[in-house]
């Protein structure tokens, strides 16, 4: 009965997500060799929680992606999307790619960070960066740990900001738009289903986390 109780609250709970996705057109310069950056700040009201998965779409036009520095906060809430990709002890000036279409998942395959091309635009889904060394001394050994989980539990709604900066000089990157991509679990009916479902938020929280450390 112990283990039955848990799978039940899972299966409960998997059934009782939504799904919803919050799109920011902007339009705004990131201004170019300026540490003071961009800070987009929007307001959600309606979703329900707790957030149980949080992805990120952003996309931005021109510009040198390997300049580039973004972050999103939301309460306590902390995740570093971009730091200077590409950017190692060999290559300082980092990706050398232009414009961005891309879909941060903690559960992507790869990190954005590495193996990237040399032009063109970057697409597809990727794990945030997650570094948070400083962007002038930033590493692809640098070690990673603001990924988007860091949301998981929290009440999406209220303000949710989009920080991005490039701190060197050579072109100019615009944000067209970013979007949030929030799965929540609206609040049960019975305090037994409360609790399982931040039992729920947290262990997968710590499965994901076990995940990008290697282990089984």
């Amino acid at each position: 009965m112990k283990f039955l109780i848990p799978l039940l609250l899972t299966a409960t709970l998997c059934s009782a997500s939504v799904t919803a996705t919050y799109v920011f057109p902007s339009g705004l310069a990131v201004p170019d060799n300026n540490i003071t950056g961009l800070a987009d700040s929007r307001e959600i009201t309606d979703a329900a929680g707790p957030v149980l998965h949080l992805s990120v779409s952003l996309e931005l036009t021109g510009g040198w992606n390997g300049d580039l520095y973004a972050h999103l906060v939301h309460d306590s809430g902390f995740a570093v999307l971009l730091n200077r990709i590409g950017r190692s002890a060999a290559d300082t000036l980092g990706s050398g790619t232009s414009g961005l279409q891309a879909v941060f998942d903690d559960d992507a395959a790869f990190d954005i960070h590495l193996g990237l091309p040399s032009s063109g635009i970057v697409a597809g889904t990727w794990q945030p960066d997650a570094r948070t060394a400083d962007p002038g001394s930033v590493t692809d050994s640098s070690p990673r740990s603001a990924f988007l989980d860091s949301f998981a539990g929290l009440n999406p709604n209220g303000r949710w900001t989009l920080f991005l900066a490039d701190p060197s000089p050579g072109g100019t990157s615009t944000l067209t738009s970013w979007s949030l991509h929030l799965t929540t679990v609206p609040e049960p009916g019975s305090g037994l289903l409360a609790a399982g479902g931040m039992l729920f938020v947290l262990t997968i929280r710590k499965r994901r986390t076990m995940s990008r450390d290697g282990n089984p």
